[in-house]
């Protein structure tokens, strides 16, 4: 059956976390005359920090003071840190999130109007809390010496004990030999800008038409890096000279953990925390979110038995909220369309009543008339592929896709390939170095998608006949 590879055993507190929210929100509207009129409002909201009631949660990351974890060769700093009775917060209290709206409308003619709208709203978050050092995780150590002996064994998992929760005590210390996440202590709430302008028209025959533009800004919002990556620079000593096994400094100082034998590799050591496997800071709030869309609405009001709704929305949702590579500085986020993004969206829903025995007697016409049909139909763009946004700049030339049965796998095996290239030649981030796994320039292709929706209901192309109640 060979050697386990992998495996842990957790230890997890049963915290008792709190959290507060509040908001308060103002409106008027104003008729300036019989044409303008104009809505005005506000709202103030609070969200509070998330606090735990026996204080068993971390407060962020010290990144520059010495670690009382000392080897030879190297100097330690770094290390996370607790909420105390006298701070029970995790990060800062934010307490000016005052949120101004504004919209007008403007009867410009008999049949027309025009309408603006402005809003600034904060948006509800949670961060997980975290409560290293109060819950552990013992991994399963399958080898000391990168594979070439093994150490753990299923009869004797953990041979050098279980991990014990040390709660605050071991201080910068706390999870050593581990990798460890951490909230970044001055996250602040993302907010949001959302505007609108437009103007509705009535045509003859009873119909509207409402044809607006739409979009938001939204900033700050938060994002996760790992701050313990080898630098580029280290990364150019290329693969052999980094994973070479090299004397440990750690040896019999981190039991339970992957980095306690006599040896590790080298690339270890030179990381900027190498006490730690790796160093995630979250809710850094740098993030930001644009979207921009044309939404035409024709609305046929019900006349003679026949009505229609018919809404088209052509769109672009992007975002910027990840890295490409954890050594990209933290203004070189990934500007990409979203997930969500769905340039194209068409739905239409009608009816019509079946002008069918109206002037029959009552029989009749309660046991025949009375129909209607009714039409839903929804049309829009595909979802982007998974799979297929990642350009790996070394020898593998493109990423396998998800779902190969999806797209025209060989049509597109080319183009990944000139991609690639012109990535390692041209990326913002510089000169990626050439070694497969070790950089990836990515960017998501708006051409490559599933196949579009088109929604029917019942299957019956769209169309349904009911009876009239």
């Amino acid at each position: 059956m060979g050697y386990a590879g992998s495996g842990s055993s957790p230890y997890n507190a049963s915290p008792a976390f709190g959290y507060h929210s509040a908001g308060l929100f103002i409106q008027d509207d104003i008729r300036i005359n019989s044409k303008l009129t104009v809505n005005v409002g506000g709202r103030y909201e609070y969200e509070s920090p998330i606090t735990e009631r026996y204080n068993r949660k971390n407060a962020g990351f010290d990144p520059t003071s010495p670690s009382p974890l000392q080897v030879p060769g190297l100097s330690l700093t770094g290390g996370l840190l607790f909420v105390s009775g006298q701070n029970r917060l995790p990060w800062k209290r934010q307490v000016t999130d005052v949120d101004p709206r504004v919209g007008v409308a403007y009867h410009v003619l008999p049949k027309m109007v025009l309408r603006a709208g402005y809003g600034k709203s904060y948006v509800p978050t949670y961060i997980s809390p975290q409560t290293q050092g109060f819950s552990t995780s013992s991994p399963f150590v399958s080898s000391l010496d990168g594979g070439l002996t093994p150490s753990g064994h299923l009869s004797n998992p953990f041979p050098s004990g279980m991990l014990r929760a040390t709660g605050s005590s071991s201080g910068l210390a706390t999870f050593a030999g581990q990798g460890i996440t951490y909230a970044y202590q001055d996250r602040t709430i993302p907010y949001i800008h959302q505007f609108s302008a437009g103007f509705q028209y009535e045509l003859p025959a009873s119909v509207l038409l409402d044809i607006s533009y739409v979009g938001s800004r939204t900033r700050q919002l938060a994002t996760s890096k790992n701050i313990d990556a080898l630098p580029a620079t280290q990364l150019a000593l290329g693969q052999p000279y980094l994973t070479a096994q090299v004397a440990n400094p750690f040896a019999g100082l981190l039991p339970g953990t992957t980095i306690n034998g006599a040896t590790v590799q080298r690339q270890q050591l030179l990381l900027p925390y190498p006490q730690f496997l790796s160093v995630t800071r979250t809710g850094f709030p740098n993030g930001r979110a644009w979207y921009n869309s044309l939404q035409v609405q024709m609305q046929k009001r019900l006349t003679h038995g026949f009505h229609l709704l018919v809404d088209y929305t052509y769109s672009e949702t992007m975002q910027a909220v990840s890295y490409v590579n954890p050594q990209f500085n933290d203004n070189q986020l990934e500007s990409v369309r979203a997930s969500e993004d769905l340039p194209h969206r068409l739905s239409i829903a009608g009816g019509y009543q079946i002008p069918l025995f109206t002037h029959s007697n009552r029989f009749l016409k309660g046991a025949f008339g009375g129909w209607q049909v009714q039409l839903i139909a929804l049309f829009q763009s595909g979802r982007q592929l998974a799979g297929v946004d990642g350009y790996p700049t070394g020898a593998s030339q493109f990423v396998r896709p998800v779902q190969p049965e999806r797209l025209l796998f060989q049509r597109l095996h080319a183009q990944h390939q000139r991609r690639a290239a012109e990535l390692r030649q041209h990326h913002p981030g510089g000169r990626l170095d050439p070694e497969a796994g070790r950089h990836t320039a990515r960017r998501r292709d708006a051409m490559v998608r599933e196949t579009g929706d088109a929604a029917w209901p019942d299957g019956l192309l769209g169309v349904q006949v009911l009876p009239a109640a």
